[in-house]
């Protein structure tokens, strides 16, 4: 990872899943080295799906929602302009990280979340 590109390689158990999320700034593509997944894209209030086999890739613009679940075990490639990681994902549903989250969150958690929240709002 630089500040101009970065490449990672995903590896996904059959059956999990990444939240439904859009990044502001990251354009992506993935490949398919190894499986098979399924693809969700929303956009415009509109969400489709398609599957991605071995060998086959897809290009998601910034602010382009989206998310993946393995329908086999798989290995994807990640290529990106950059990644600031958190800085730059919105996320709009949650995927298996978020759901084994325990709730409620602790105090100190949640004083960082409001602190983060009011600062984006303009109003620390």
């Amino acid at each position: 990872n630089d500040p101009n590109y970065c490449t990672k390689i995903l590896n996904l158990k059959q059956g999990g899943e990444c939240s439904l999320h859009l990044h502001l700034e990251k354009h992506e593509t993935f490949l398919v080295l190894v499986g098979e997944v399924e693809i969700e894209l929303s956009f415009n209030l509109k969400r489709e799906s398609l599957i991605l086999k071995e060998g086959e890739s897809i290009d998601i613009p910034a602010r382009m929602a989206h998310k993946f679940k393995a329908l086999k075990t798989s290995t994807l490639l990640e290529a990106s302009n950059h990644d600031k990681e958190e800085e730059d994902i919105i996320r709009l549903e949650g995927g298996d990280t978020q759901k084994t989250r325990p709730l409620p969150i602790g105090n100190t958690e949640f004083n960082e979340w409001e602190t983060r929240c009011k600062r984006i709002a303009g109003r620390s």
